[in-house]
C-alpha cells in the first residue's frame, strides 16, 4: 500500500502489518517493520473520512473538532504576588466569549506559566485571542506578562476522558 508521501491517495482500507496481530499487539520479532507496518496504517487513518474509516456511528457522530489553546509564559519582574487572583478578570471575559469551555492556569518552579483553555473549535479560540488585547489587555494580569516570552500554539482535542 502506498503512503501518502507517496504521492497516491488513500482509497482502500489499510491492511494491519502482515507480522502483527493488530495495532495494538505488534510483533515480537521484527520491531522495526512492525512499527513501519503500524505508522502507515495510522498515516492512512488519519487521511482518511469517518465514513472512510467504518467506524462505528456513536465514534463517527462525536464532534472532534474541539480546540486546546496552549500559552506558554512568564512574569515581568516583580509582578508574580496577586498574579492568579488577578486572572478573575481574564475568566470572566473567556466565559463570555463564544466556543468557550474550560480553563487551567499553571505555574510550575521555574516560573513559567501555562494557560490551557479549552475551546469548541480552533476558530473560536483564534477569534477570541483577536479581541483579547482589545478588550481586556489593560487589566492587571494581563499587563504583568511578559510579552516578549509568550508562545502560543493550538491543538486538536483527540481523546478526552
Amino acid at each position: 500500500m502506498k503512503t501518502p508521501q507517496d504521492g497516491a491517495v488513500q482509497n482502500a482500507r489499510p491492511q494491519y502489518p502482515k507480522h502483527a496481530v493488530s495495532a495494538r499487539t505488534p510483533c515480537q520479532t521484527n520491531h522495526r517493520a512492525c512499527f513501519a507496518g503500524v505508522q502507515t496504517l495510522l498515516t492512512a487513518f488519519v487521511t482518511q473520512s469517518c465514513d472512510e474509516r467504518r467506524l462505528p456511528v456513536s465514534i463517527r457522530s462525536m464532534d472532534m473538532s474541539e480546540a486546546l489553546e496552549i500559552v506558554r509564559f512568564r512574569l515581568k519582574p516583580g509582578k508574580e504576588a496577586g498574579f492568579a487572583a488577578a486572572n478573575a478578570e481574564v475568566s470572566e471575559w473567556l466565559k463570555r466569549q463564544p466556543g468557550f469551555v474550560g480553563r487551567q492556569l499553571a505555574v510550575n518552579g521555574d516560573g513559567n506559566w501555562i494557560d490551557l483553555v479549552r475551546w469548541q473549535s480552533r476558530a473560536q479560540a483564534i477569534a477570541a485571542a483577536d479581541r483579547l488585547l482589545g478588550e481586556i489587555g489593560d487589566c492587571a494580569a494581563m499587563q504583568a506578562i511578559d510579552p516578549a516570552s509568550i508562545d502560543m500554539s493550538h491543538a486538536a482535542v483527540a481523546v478526552t476522558a
